[in-house]
């Protein structure tokens, strides 16, 4: 078994906490993105589908 130094350990740590702060950057770029058609579409059904895409997208984001 390998004991990692706390250099080690806090370069691991740092390295997903970028990832994690990308992932989420990602998600809520695409959760804006739909925010965008949403008010553009004139469609009422496109919209709701497009609700539903946001809400999932959304849980991700919490999630992460």
């Amino acid at each position: 078994m390998k004991v990692t130094n706390d250099t080690e350990f806090y370069e691991s740590d740092l390295h997903g906490d970028v990832e994690r702060s990308e992932r989420k950057r990602e998600l809520q770029k695409q959760i804006d993105d739909l925010l965008a058609k949403i008010k553009k579409e004139k469609q009422f059904n496109r919209q709701v589908e497009l609700k539903a895409e946001v809400k999932k997208l959304q849980k991700m984001l919490d999630s992460v």
